[in-house]
């Protein structure tokens, strides 16, 4: 499936968040289901109102486009990578330690009885909680350093030589800076990880405090 196609949207790196909003509430509206009384033709439409859907989850996502889109000009799925990027490695230490410590921390039972155990549980909540942002925000920095590039590269698809179908000649290939895209999808992926992980520990340090 080609999410790009299905969305009416043209194949490139970045994809404006507003555009793709409205192809997908204006494709999502036209074959909700519930707009279909025959049996066989609601049956299609809910097939294809799962598709939009699934086109629009893999279209948002840095990682996800960018894995789509290398499969689509090269035919391969992208492999899985080990090696974390410079894009992405200055940020691994940090993310490792900190999870680490926190992950520590909330193993920790909450103390009851004692009310200045109970403040002092609550005061460094705060503190892993101060880290945690401080360290997301230089992954969203990051990140956003990383769409800037995007951007910018959407011109090579705009000016590559058409693909035919599903698939990318070789003329086409060649015309677009794949190698580039890979290092950038690979950092993508690791720190839209390491931002959920983090996420994810927030959440639960908003039960303690």
């Amino acid at each position: 499936m080609d999410c790009f196609a299905l969305l009416g949207l043209r194949r490139a790196p970045w994809v404006d968040p507003e555009q793709l909003q409205s192809a997908f509430l204006t494709l999502s509206n036209q074959h909700h289901p519930d707009r279909f009384q025959n049996a066989a033709e609601k049956a299609g439409a809910e097939k294809r109102f799962t598709d939009i859907n699934a086109a629009n989850q893999t279209l948002r996502s840095n990682s996800l486009r960018l894995a789509h889109l290398l499969e689509l000009e090269t035919g391969s799925k992208t492999a899985h990578v080990q090696e974390i990027p410079p894009e992405a490695m200055s940020f691994f230490d940090d993310v490792a330690k900190i999870t680490r410590g926190l992950d520590k921390f909330l193993a920790e039972e909450k103390p009851e009885g004692s009310s200045m155990l109970n403040v002092y549980h609550f005061e460094r909540a705060l503190e892993w909680t101060e880290i945690v942002q401080e360290l997301q925000t230089r992954l969203s920095v990051q990140i956003a350093t990383l769409e800037s590039e995007l951007k910018t590269m959407n011109r090579a698809w705009e000016t590559a030589p058409p693909s035919t179908g599903h698939s990318s000649s070789q003329a086409r290939v060649n015309s677009l800076p794949i190698p580039r895209l890979r290092v950038i999808a690979s950092a993508m992926a690791f720190l839209e990880k390491w931002n959920s992980q983090l996420q994810e520990k927030i959440a639960r340090l908003a039960l303690v405090t």
